[in-house]
């Protein structure tokens, strides 16, 4: 930088603390954002549990089944009862619905790209 006139080094420093302004910015109106998402889908969760609406999500390449409240309640069990995976989801299934999503799974693997959602639903009775 000593070969550049002072004006043009003064300037670089301007534009170096105007970017790092605009970068600390941009970083908070990201994280309000995503809480902003984190909230919302906490609220859409929270109407479907108060509504008795089970919903669960597997990620299927850590074998990790995470239940919703209303979810551990429409099987009658409790969230320290349940181990999280695919085979402890088959075992509190019915035969022919166990049946159902196995073969569901096999078609979503074998059809999406990872990371692909798949959505699917199903009745349930419930226990009472």
């Amino acid at each position: 930088m000593e070969d550049l006139p002072k004006e043009s080094v003064e300037e670089l420093r301007d534009q170096l603390s105007r970017a790092r302004e605009r970068i600390a910015t941009l970083e908070a109106r990201m994280e309000a954002e995503s809480k902003d998402k984190r909230t919302k889908a906490d609220w859409v969760y929270a109407a479907l549990d108060c509504a008795g609406v089970g919903v669960w999500d597997w990620d299927i390449t850590r074998n990790v089944v995470t239940w919703t409240d209303a979810t551990l309640k429409i099987y009658g069990v409790d969230r320290a009862s349940f181990a999280g995976t695919i085979e402890a989801f088959m075992d509190r299934s019915p035969p022919s619905q166990a049946f159902r999503a196995s073969a569901r799974a096999r078609k979503a693997s074998g059809s999406s790209a990872p990371g692909t959602p798949y959505i699917t639903s199903r009745a349930s009775l419930w226990h009472a």
